[in-house]
């Protein structure tokens, strides 16, 4: 057992020496900020060496000091005792342990290791929970460098990189399970009015060869270059987002004022199925906070209404085009009718888009409009063409245009929710200068990201270490 009495007394002992020590040698006669900063200093680094030290005796005492032990009906005996550096949240510590060995030698074991879940390790859990926390939102470097400032342990930037692949690929191998368990346990905001459910897809570079769009560089010496060149692909996200609808006090209009906002986030791949699975699956789970209004907001993109259309698992979702989209063909339909920063086109695509967000069936009366214009201005074949490509986006779309309904009822038209996705998930992390990643490697940071976006961290770290002490033990 630990000697309490005995760490209290070099506790002690420690303190008053430090304190007698810097009195001696600083000027204390007057506070200044210097001194206070001195003192602070000496203070942390004093409290940490005590903290150490009481860490240091408190695990120590817990070893085992048999001649012999018996595992899975094997006999260990005692080897030797070797001291190992661990780092905890206050710092390094070197803890010295026994370790154990069958007489004919082959793995060694220590117990002290197993007892406190660091068979191993180098970083204790909380440490790690700081650190992966932190890389999912900044590189290792920079993560580096903000604990040298703020922490009170160090860690390379190698040793943070090593942690986040480490934990990546185990997270990703047994994350079914994982988000069972997460879902087990979490409670559905109770009896949302609506449930919106968008995805969309964003660019990633790609440390990959790929095609490099443009005109080939021509060299003085006529040699091609040799160098790879990195690939763009689309990774794509997908929101659930729950929101309660308020009727305005001074109007009878209603307003979605949204509550909580789920993530799925995955790295470029072909017919991307696995992130079909998972939103589906996430759907589902968020589903169960029934009954309530289903709706799937999208953009226009072939590959997601191909996704969407005649899927039975959306059959009870009502789905819109995003409003903004639209609006933007809108314009761009006024534009090859009307001309460029004409004002007849113009004051048309303000009435028109008015009409298209708040008037039953006004997407046929869009349609129709400009059917009408098309043939009173358009004179050439190449406008006519321009013009008619957006007219017939409204044709293809018309049944994804019921803007009315949901204003009336006060539920979203919007996809503004996956477009800030896309952003805060994906580029701000993903996206920043010198940065190409491997398809493993970004799913390992977008896992941690999507978990902290989605207010889940505390019960993913929770499962996360009881899965991964369950695997140690088995």
């Amino acid at each position: 057992m630990i000697n309490v009495e005995s760490l209290t007394t070099d506790a002690s002992d420690m303190i008053l020496t430090n304190l007698q020590e810097f009195c001696e040698k600083e000027d204390i006669e007057e506070l200044t900020p210097e001194l206070s900063s001195k003192m602070i200093e000496r203070t942390k680094c004093l409290m940490l060496t005590i903290g150490q030290m009481i860490l240091v005796n408190f695990f120590e005492s817990y070893d085992i000091k048999d001649v012999a032990i018996e595992e899975n009906g094997e006999v260990y005996r005692r080897k030797y005792n070797q001291p190992t550096n661990f780092v905890t949240r206050i710092g390094k510590i070197r803890v010295s342990r026994n370790v154990y060995q069958k007489d004919r030698g082959g793995k060694s074991i220590a117990p002290l290791d197993r007892k406190w879940n660091m068979e191993h390790e180098y970083m204790s859990p909380e440490v790690q929970q700081v650190i992966l926390y932190l890389c999912a939102n900044n590189p290792p470097a920079e993560v580096e460098k903000t604990l040298e400032k703020i922490g009170l342990f160090h860690i390379s930037a190698s040793a943070i990189k090593d942690l986040v692949k480490s934990t990546g690929e185990l997270v990703e191998e047994n994350k079914a399970e994982l988000m069972d368990r997460i879902y087990a346990k979490e409670q559905i905001i109770d009896k949302p009015n609506v449930m919106v459910s968008s995805l969309d897809g964003v660019n990633v570079l790609l440390n990959e060869k790929g095609k490099k769009k443009g005109r080939p560089k021509e060299r003085p010496d006529n040699q091609k270059s040799t160098s790879a060149k990195s690939a763009y692909k689309n990774a794509i996200c997908g929101s659930i987002s729950f929101y309660d609808i308020d009727k305005q006090e001074d109007t009878d209009s209603k307003k979605a004022r949204r509550l909580m906002t789920k993530y799925v986030c995955r790295m470029p791949e072909d017919r991307y199925p696995t992130f079909k699975h998972e939103f589906e699956k996430e759907i589902s789970h968020c589903s169960k906070a029934e009954p309530m209004i289903k709706i799937a907001i999208t953009d226009g993109h072939k590959s997601i209404e191909g996704y969407i259309k005649d899927n039975p698992f959306y059959k009870d979702h009502l789905w819109l085009l995003d409003f903004y989209h639209a609006a933007e063909h809108l314009s761009k339909l006024a534009e090859s009718i009307f001309g460029k920063s004409n004002k007849k086109g113009k004051k048309w695509y303000s009435d028109k888009r008015d009409i298209l967000k708040h008037t039953e069936k006004g997407v046929s009366k869009v349609i129709r409009s400009a059917q009408y214009y098309m043939e009173k201005h358009i004179k050439t074949q190449c406008k006519r063409k321009e013009a008619l490509k957006e007219l017939n986006y409204f044709r293809r779309k018309k049944h994804l245009m019921n803007y009315k309904l949901h204003i009336d009822n006060g539920w979203p038209i919007g996809s503004g929710v996956i477009e800030g996705a896309c952003k805060s998930l994906v580029k701000q992390r993903m996206c920043r200068s010198g940065q190409r990643w491997s398809r493993k490697g970004g799913q390992n940071i977008l896992n941690l990201r999507t978990i902290v976006k989605s207010g889940r961290w505390g019960s993913f770290w929770e499962e996360y270490m009881a899965m991964k002490y369950s695997r140690k033990c088995a």
